[in-house]
């Protein structure tokens, strides 16, 4: 009977771990809308700021500042090595849905400005400091 009583315990510990494991894995995805204010064409303009829709999938509430998107360009055309340029936005709300039950999703503009035409970027999700799976989008950015 003991041996029963303990292999319940156990049981039940595994399955209350798996559960908050579960409970933390976030996806996501990022989308190249447009130029801020422009037409939503899905590509970034040179000297222009761009909007990114950011939409994260997670059976936990999305608590402000606990996600930011990372945005970074290399100009030489091939993303590898330091960047030559980053930014970081730590993502505050608001968040929406589109409709009930939908994941939370919100726009972000990125500044593409100092960027040249034919710079490489990637713009990704991060949860503590880790990407968040099936969230980064590479663009090339073209000419105005």
């Amino acid at each position: 009977m003991n041996r029963i009583s303990i292999l319940g315990i156990a049981a039940a510990f595994a399955l209350g771990m798996a559960t908050l494991v579960a409970a933390g894995t976030a996806t996501g995805t990022t989308t190249i809308i447009g130029p801020t204010g422009g037409p939503a064409d899905g590509q970034a303009h040179e000297d222009t700021p761009t909007d990114v829709e950011v939409t994260i999938s997670t059976t936990a509430p999305v608590v402000p500042y606990e996600y930011s998107v990372i945005n970074k360009c290399w100009f030489s055309g091939k993303t590898s090595g330091p960047s030559d340029s980053f930014e970081r936005f730590d993502l505050a709300g608001p968040w929406f849905e589109p409709e009930p039950g939908d994941p939370p999703t919100m726009i972000v503009s990125v500044n593409v400005q100092p960027v040249p035409e034919g710079a490489k970027c990637k713009v990704y999700l991060i949860k503590n400091n880790t990407v968040v799976k099936g969230s980064t989008t590479t663009y090339s950015v073209v000419g105005p």
